[in-house]
């Protein structure tokens, strides 16, 4: 089985939770696309779903992986981001500027 296609007694992970967010749709690749479709027996016509459709998708995902998704905190931590990279510029100094906003315990998980 290949990596990163969940187990064999499993269902398959999705990108969100491979990657940690949904990527954007022009940011998936072709070879990507093609491959969703043919699983899912689409034809090759077939495109992308429209941004409402795609709110939804995000949200059945969220809601099956218990994921709560809190816009003002997403920002908050993004804000916290911004000022760090002014005087900061390794990544692992801006990861912990993001975990200190956000909090440290599981339950904290920024989603």
């Amino acid at each position: 089985m290949p990596t990163g296609t969940g187990s064999p007694t499993g269902p398959p992970r999705s990108g969100r939770t491979r990657l940690g967010y949904f990527p954007k749709t022009e940011d998936v690749p072709g070879v990507v696309a093609g491959h969703v479709r043919g699983a899912l027996g689409l034809a090759e016509d077939v495109e992308q779903a429209a941004a409402r459709s795609a709110k939804r998708h995000r949200e059945f995902v969220r809601d099956r992986l218990g994921v709560v998704y809190d816009a003002g905190r997403v920002r908050r931590v993004a804000e916290a981001i911004r000022q760090a990279v002014q005087a900061k510029d390794d990544p692992a100094d801006l990861i912990n500027v993001a975990l200190a906003e956000r909090g440290a315990g599981p339950s904290s998980r920024l989603r």
